[in-house]
């Protein structure tokens, strides 16, 4: 399914079945646990739409509207980057950069995280790249973790899931904890 609008349907609608072993498999990447039962990975409708309405706050346009200062300071780190690359003659990977600028913005409007991944080196990047590369073989090939050849590739990503769901949790005990005392 390549088009948005069709993919929307099929993930929303509680017409088309989710097949059970595949969304499984994204509980457990390569023996980690990643995502767990929740959001991405729900089965049933009612528990989806469940999640979802919790979420629906966060993607209000009103809501969307309060982060534009984010969204306009992280764009003009981009630009500063992009004017830097151009003045030195050097060739600018605008993928690596548009995604460090995504991480970015996401990290801060969702953790409070400032990771400033244009100046600064962070293992985030590759981390997400190596699980998202894992989920699509995982997906769609059950043997590949059992090919000896394949071992530090899943090593790999089982590593990059820990650093993913270990900074997560810690991000959420500090929140919860700042909650807590008022902040």
């Amino acid at each position: 399914v390549t088009c948005p609008e069709a993919t929307k349907e099929i993930l929303m609608s509680p017409k088309y079945r989710k097949d059970k072993f595949v969304y499984k498999r994204l509980f457990y990447l390569f023996g980690e646990r990643f995502f767990g039962n929740g959001l991405v990975t729900a089965l049933d409708h009612d528990m989806w739409y469940k999640q979802r309405r919790i979420m629906d706050p966060a993607f209000s346009s009103l809501y969307l509207r309060g982060l534009m200062g984010t969204f306009n300071e992280r764009a003009e780190k981009l630009m500063d980057a992009l004017e830097e690359a151009a003045d030195n003659f050097t060739k600018a990977n605008m993928l690596h950069l548009v995604n460090c600028v995504t991480l970015d913005v996401i990290a801060k409007v969702a953790f409070g995280m400032d990771l400033d991944l244009l100046k600064n080196s962070s293992p985030f990047p590759k981390a997400i790249e190596k699980v998202l590369k894992g989920m699509a073989i995982y997906a769609r090939d059950i043997f590949f973790q059992l090919n000896p050849k394949n071992r530090q590739f899943t090593k790999e990503v089982r590593e990059a899931c820990q650093l993913l769901r270990t900074t997560g949790a810690q991000v959420i005990h500090k929140r919860k904890t700042a909650m807590q005392n008022g902040e």
